[in-house]
């Protein structure tokens, strides 16, 4: 539920400030390289999600439908409360534990992005003035 939608946002933020930190380092945009690799990240990250909940619910004895629902054990409703709530919840404080260290914070970093910003709008006069040159933009 919610933790899912703050991982939502937050992931775009934290990886545009990692892919600004990498132009920073290398002087060059890889939003695509990032992207990509976010993605070989999170579609089998998502499968052994799913995995590990079956297998949890299954361990605490539920029954799934067969074609119509099943009685569920007191336990079985107990596995689904801890699959579903208990564990998401861990590994939710887990993540903000970890992020307490996050490197890409603070006074430096928002120096470190007015840079950036300085940067990208030199690139963008660049760009324009090289169109007007080439009668590709008039004003």
């Amino acid at each position: 539920g919610i933790g899912y939608a703050g991982g939502m946002v937050a992931n775009p933020v934290l990886l545009g400030d990692a892919i600004d930190n990498d132009e920073l380092i290398t002087g060059k945009r890889r939003e695509a390289i990032y992207g990509g690799v976010n993605a070989i990240i999170t579609k089998p990250a998502i499968s052994i999600a799913n995995f590990i909940y079956l297998t949890v619910i299954a361990a605490f004895g539920f029954k799934a439908p067969a074609g119509v629902p099943q009685p569920q054990t007191n336990m079985a409703l107990i596995g689904l409360l801890f699959a579903f709530c208990i564990i998401p919840a861990l590994l939710l404080a887990l993540t903000a534990l970890g992020l307490r260290w996050y490197p890409l914070d603070g006074p430096e970093w928002l120096n470190k992005k007015r840079h950036i910003m300085e940067l990208h709008e030199e690139k963008e006069q660049e760009y324009i003035q090289s169109l007007k040159k080439k009668s590709k933009l008039t004003n």
